[in-house]
């Protein structure tokens, strides 16, 4: 009897859309959780709440390979500049993405 008067409850509700919590003439709370139209479940968040990394360009900066060319040396320099400019680089960082492109002879330096 109890059952039947528990399944007849919800079959009322659902059809009545209703999430409210009911109590039954014997004393059990019902809980209905049919939602409304235009619910949508959404998973929480998986991103956690920390300051976003600012990702810096990628800088690739000719090869210089050392050697005795003053007009290369000096053709090397200001296409450097330019690319530092272009990509607003640092001062601080300058130096180090430098001499990631020396080759060579240059390496030593």
């Amino acid at each position: 009897m109890k059952q039947k008067e528990e399944n007849l409850h919800m079959k009322h509700q659902s059809r009545h859309g209703s999430s409210h919590s009911h109590s039954s003439t014997l004393g059990v709370s019902i809980q209905e959780e049919s939602p409304a139209i235009g619910d949508h479940y959404q998973p929480p968040s998986r991103r956690s709440h920390r300051a976003p990394k600012v990702k810096e360009p990628k800088v690739d900066l000719p090869y210089f390979h050392g050697k005795d060319d003053v007009e290369g040396y000096l053709d090397w320099e200001i296409k450097v500049e330019q690319i530092f400019a272009c990509h607003q680089v640092s001062e601080e960082r300058k130096v180090s993405l430098a001499t990631l492109s020396f080759q060579s002879h240059a390496m030593y330096w």
